[in-house]
């Protein structure tokens, strides 16, 4: 919202230029210009922009002055407002004349008293008559000048304006005493002395009324700027309490989290003491364990391995000692040696697979080709089967590498066996991606299988040993810990078995 009348703006830029202070009245008369042009009200732009150029006038800028002087004529102009006209082409020809600028100054005064004429504005006609007096003189046109001074001074003595009393008579006196007429010049200065007493008067009271206005003035700042201070006291007593109510909040609060940090520490602590004291626990006996194993172990291996040992001796050196019937029964305990020799190596080898389940699985991001090419130098020893690997679509893994290692050696190892002593025996191992997800299979022509001896691969319950195949177990486990999924496919009527190994890509 802006003020509808823009007298409030004018009269404090007024009084403020009277005091001289200049930059503040600017910044009022430029808000009455600026709510007078949002109005668009012609006239008070033309005003204002007097105003403006007039307090220009005082602080010696001409130039400026002039520019707003101009375009408050203009607006003058459009709305034909000729009285207003008068005051803005005679203050043009008073700032011309400053410049030394007669040319402009005569032309502006001359426009101005054509007007004062038409309208019969008595004082601004006296004023325009002076000013061309005063051009004339310093153009040196004596008489013409004189012709405009009479006319001021003719003006002036039906006004009650003791200034423009004042102002004509004072210079009628200077101008009769370079002409050597004394008798004038006195006469003229008396008038202008007794003007200027009447002008005093009016001055000293005017004074003595702006002087009490401005110590009441001054006198209601003071109050108000008691009361501010008061009220800013006030204030910052209350931001200062506020500021120290949030950091009492905020000390409580970093106070109640350090205790709920070291009560949450401590019983982190204890619970992890307690988990720690259960794995020392459980270590100490498996290490009890493992040593009481390996000590049975140990027993267990060398009686049979003694056994077997001893009669390969005896063949080999003295079998002409051996009749049928001892042959028979060495033979026979032999066996038995061999076959308890064996069962404790599945004893064994059940314990090793105990322990992959401590096993962690290291995850990365490798490139299928890298996989494939560790798994070709480990079978290079193969001669009689050919291993095709293929990777067209060259992809990456994000897996435990040796994990998956392990599972793909131990698929094509079994393979490789099938096909042992088997001619255009052929295993293709290859990689494809389908959707999100990446396969790798494992193919043989190795004649197909029964899928039961795959069951190792998904059933956790199945029997386990070296006859038994231990290693789809420990296939089966890995895929678990990678969490990759695992089938077989075999034929027996085309004679191929297909394993494939399902897992995400990256």
């Amino acid at each position: 919202m802006h003020p509808l009348k823009t007298s409030p703006y004018d009269q404090i830029g007024k009084n403020l230029k009277f005091y001289k202070k200049y930059d503040e009245a600017l910044v009022y008369f430029s808000k009455s210009l600026l709510i007078e042009t949002q109005n668009k009200n012609l006239s008070g732009m033309a005003i204002s922009e007097n105003n403006i150029a007039t307090l220009y006038e005082d602080m010696d800028e001409n130039t400026d002055a002039i520019s707003h002087l101009k375009k408050g004529l203009q607006y003058a102009q459009k709305i034909d407002y000729k009285l207003l006209q008068t005051d803005l082409l005679t203050n043009l020809g008073r700032l011309f004349q400053k410049q030394n600028n007669d040319k402009e100054a005569e032309k502006y005064l001359l426009k101005s008293e054509k007007l004062c004429r038409e309208l019969d504005a008595k004082s601004s006609l006296k004023i325009v008559c002076q000013n061309l007096g005063d051009l004339y003189q310093k153009k040196g046109k004596e008489q013409l000048a004189l012709k405009y001074y009479n006319e001021a001074l003719r003006i002036s003595k039906t006004t009650s304006d003791p200034q423009l009393s004042y102002s004509i008579n004072d210079v009628l006196a200077k101008l009769y005493a370079n002409k050597n007429d004394f008798k004038s010049a006195y006469q003229f200065q008396q008038a202008s002395i007794s003007a200027k007493d009447s002008l005093f008067e009016i001055r000293t009271q005017e004074n003595t009324e702006n002087l009490l206005r401005k110590y009441e003035a001054e006198k209601k700042q003071q109050e108000i700027k008691t009361l501010t201070a008061e009220k800013n006291v006030q204030k910052l007593q209350i931001e200062v309490a506020e500021k120290n109510k949030k950091y009492f909040i905020i000390g409580s609060l970093l106070l109640a989290i350090i205790g709920g940090m070291f009560f949450y520490q401590g019983r982190n602590r204890k619970i992890a003491n307690k988990k720690l004291q259960i794995l020392n626990t459980e270590l100490d006996k498996a290490n009890k364990n493992k040593a009481l194993f390996i000590g049975i172990l140990n027993h267990d291996l060398r009686s049979p391995v003694a056994s077997l040992v001893n009669f390969l001796k005896i063949q080999k050196n003295s079998p002409e000692l051996m009749d049928e019937e001892t042959r028979k029964r060495l033979n026979l305990q032999a066996t038995t040696s061999a076959e308890k020799l064996l069962k404790n190596m599945e004893d064994l080898l059940l314990w090793s697979k105990s322990q992959m389940e401590k096993f962690e699985v290291h995850r990365k991001i490798f490139a299928v080709s890298e996989l494939f090419s560790d798994l070709k130098n480990e079978f290079s020893w193969v001669e009689e089967t050919i291993i095709h690997f293929q990777n067209p679509e060259n992809l990456e893994l994000n897996s435990d590498k040796e994990f998956l290692k392990t599972i793909l050696r131990n698929l094509i190892a079994n393979s490789a066996k099938i096909l042992t002593d088997k001619t255009n025996g052929k295993i293709v191992c290859a990689a494809k991606s389908t959707g999100n997800t990446v396969e790798i299979s494992i193919k043989d022509n190795g004649g197909g299988s029964d899928l039961e001896k795959f069951s190792a691969l998904y059933n956790d319950q199945g029997k386990i040993g070296i006859k038994n195949g231990l290693g789809l177990h420990v296939i089966r486990d890995l895929c678990k810990a990678i969490n990759a999924e695992i089938k077989v496919n075999s034929d027996k009527i085309i004679g191929e078995t297909e394993v494939v190994v399902y897992m995400r890509k990256i």
